[in-house]
C-alpha cells in the first residue's frame, strides 16, 4: 500500500487566518456528516449569485478560448462585481473588501488578473474561483477545471438574467471587457445589481440547487427538509442555527440520524467557544511565566 502525506491546500482557508486549535477542522468533521458540498467559508448566497455569473461571463463568446482568457474573464466579472456593490451600499459584504474600497476611492478602477487589478493577494486562489467552486462543482452547477456551466447552471443563470433584464446583463459585460471602470458608468447598473443579489426567489432558488442536487447525501436532504418545516413554524423569530437546531432536535418529524447530529453540534459549541477564549486569552500574555499568570488569576478571583 502506497501512503502519500502532503501539506494542506493553502486555499482551504483565507489567506492570514489562524486555527490554532484547528477548530475549522473539528466543525468540518462534524458539519460534513449533514452537508458534503458547503462549508464555513462558502457561507453566503449573493458570493454564489456573482461566482455563477462571473462563469457565464468567462464562456461567453466562444467555445474555444484558453484557460488564461477565462480566468481573466472571470476575474474581471468579480472585480466588477464588487465594485457595483460598493456604489450600491458601503456595507457590501464581498471577498476583498479591504483593496475595494481604497480602489473605489479613485474616479476608476482596474480591472484583470494584473497586480493593479486584483482586489486579494491572489484572487484567483482566495477570491470566487477558488473558495467557491468546489461547491458549486459538488452540486453539479460548474465542471471541470474551466469552471463550465452544466445544464443545470445554465437554467440557474437563465433565470438570474430574466430577473437582472438581458440589457443590463449586456451592460455588465461591455463593462466588464474594458481595463478600468469609471465609478460613473456603475451608477446605472448597481441598483439593479444590488436587488439581483437580494431577490428572494433566486435565493430559494439557489439554496435548493446547493442543497436538494442528485448526488447530495440522504442526511443532507433530511436536513433541508427538516428547515422547510422549521421556517414556517419560526416565522416570527429570526433566523438562528442555533434556533432551528433546537427546536429540530425535539421535532418527532425530523430524521433521527439528523437528530443526533444535531446534539452533537450543540454540544460541541459550547466547549470550543470556551477553549477559543481561553487560548485568545492566552495569546495576550505573551512574556508572562506560569506562575505569574497563576498569580495573576488567583488575585482576580479572590
Amino acid at each position: 500500500m502506497l501512503t502519500v502525506l502532503s501539506l494542506l491546500d493553502d486555499r482551504l482557508r483565507p489567506k492570514g487566518s489562524r486555527d490554532p486549535l484547528a477548530i475549522e477542522s473539528i466543525w468540518s468533521a462534524v458539519g460534513r456528516k449533514l452537508v458534503g458540498n458547503l462549508t464555513t467559508v462558502t457561507s453566503r448566497a449573493d458570493h454564489f449569485i456573482v461566482a455563477l455569473l462571473a462563469c457565464r461571463y468567462a464562456h461567453e463568446g466562444s467555445r474555444s478560448r484558453s484557460l488564461d482568457d477565462i480566468q481573466e474573464r472571470y476575474a474581471r466579472a468579480e472585480q466588477l462585481a464588487a465594485y457595483l456593490r460598493l456604489d450600491a451600499s458601503v456595507q457590501a459584504s464581498l471577498l476583498g473588501r479591504q483593496l475595494a474600497v481604497a480602489n473605489f476611492r479613485r474616479d476608476s478602477m482596474a480591472l484583470g488578473m494584473h497586480k493593479k487589478a486584483q482586489i486579494l493577494s491572489n484572487q484567483l486562489s482566495y477570491g470566487l474561483w477558488g473558495l467557491y467552486s468546489s461547491a458549486l462543482q459538488e452540486a453539479g452547477l460548474i465542471k471541470g477545471s474551466d469552471r463550465r456551466l452544466t445544464g443545470a447552471g445554465i437554467a440557474l443563470t437563465d433565470a438570474l438574467l430574466d430577473t437582472f433584464g438581458l440589457s443590463q446583463w449586456q451592460r455588465f459585460g461591455e463593462l466588464a471587457s474594458q481595463g478600468t471602470v469609471r465609478k460613473a458608468q456603475l451608477s446605472p447598473l448597481a441598483g439593479s445589481f444590488a436587488a439581483l443579489l437580494d431577490h428572494q426567489g433566486m435565493r430559494k432558488q439557489l439554496v435548493s440547487a446547493l442543497l436538494r442536487y442528485a448526488g447530495a447525501r440522504p442526511l443532507q436532504l433530511a436536513l433541508y427538509e427538516a428547515v422547510q418545516q422549521w421556517l414556517p413554524v419560526s416565522a416570527e423569530q429570526p433566523v438562528s442555527a442555533r434556533l432551528f437546531a433546537r427546536w429540530a432536535v425535539a421535532a418527532k418529524q425530523v430524521d433521527a440520524q439528523v437528530q443526533d447530529v444535531l446534539r452533537q453540534i450543540l454540544s460541541l459549541q459550547p466547549l470550543l467557544v470556551f477553549a477559543n477564549i481561553v487560548v485568545v486569552w492566552l495569546q495576550m500574555q505573551n512574556g508572562r511565566t506560569r506562575s505569574e499568570l497563576v498569580t495573576h488569576e488567583s488575585t482576580y478571583h479572590q
